[in-house]
């Protein structure tokens, strides 16, 4: 798991990454700054092996070494 300043990221272990909370600076990269109270899955994302967070970002490193 990854925080930021008030949200958060979940990363599976199938390497999807899942967030809630605040959004926004519309960090959950979906287009919208709407917050989430429950987890949801950041769609087209896959594969990712870390995540890293802070107060208004989010990244995430994939298998093929891509950010």
């Amino acid at each position: 798991m990854a925080a930021g300043d008030s949200y958060t990221l979940g990363l599976k272990k199938d390497g999807t990454v899942w967030c809630w909370g605040l959004n926004e600076s519309i960090q959950f990269i979906n287009g919208s700054n709407r917050d989430f109270s429950v987890p949801f899955q950041i769609r087209g994302l896959k594969d990712v092996v870390a995540i890293g967070a802070g107060k208004d970002y989010s990244l995430a490193l994939k298998e093929d070494s891509t950010v």
